[in-house]
């Protein structure tokens, strides 16, 4: 029995484990089933420099200006933003790492803006004894998203003084998505 997957290019895999499709290089199946599609959107930034005293009571745009992958040339490391190829539903993922945190600070705020939605998590009131040496915010989001569309990060900072810094090593920050569907 074959399995037929029906659509512009029409995929058919055979019992005997073969694979044969009309777009050379689209989708490998392997011989143990796995599936890979090296033309799938996806990429991970990071931070190319420590950004140093993050300012107090406006968004600051992450500067992910340095790729460790871009599948599709989707991310501009100018501009800090991934534009969607193609209308579908993006898991988009950032972690910062916040360096000289504040207990001044009415919160911290992590937003990933995108062209239709804005979605943020936050750490409201800091309830430190003492302003730590650093903390980790990280979030997560499904957006649904037209081609052309846009997704960037920024981080607010209310209250307090200015010298929240978000450190740069790709293990520290980074912002990362691909399509899922």
């Amino acid at each position: 029995m074959a399995v037929v997957i029906s659509g512009s290019t029409g995929i058919t895999l055979p019992d005997n484990g073969s694979l044969s499709t009309s777009v050379a290089g689209a989708m490998v199946i392997d011989s143990t089933g796995a599936i890979t599609m090296p033309f799938q959107p996806a990429f991970s930034a990071s931070l190319a420099g420590i950004q140093y005293d993050i300012p107090t009571g406006a968004d600051t745009t992450m500067m992910f200006a340095s790729e460790r992958f871009d599948l599709g040339s989707d991310f501009n490391t100018s501009t800090y933003t991934f534009t969607a190829p193609v209308t579908g539903k993006y898991q988009l993922n950032v972690h910062l790492r916040v360096d000289n945190m504040d207990t001044a600070t009415t919160y911290y705020r992590v937003k990933v803006e995108t062209t239709n939605q804005r979605y943020q998590m936050a750490i409201i009131t800091p309830t430190y004894a003492s302003d730590p040496t650093y903390n980790n915010m990280a979030t997560s989001v499904l957006a649904d998203m037209d081609a052309g569309d846009t997704a960037y990060v920024m981080l607010n900072v209310s209250g307090g003084a200015a010298q929240a810094d978000v450190q740069s090593a790709p293990t520290n920050s980074h912002f990362s998505g691909y399509l899922v569907a």
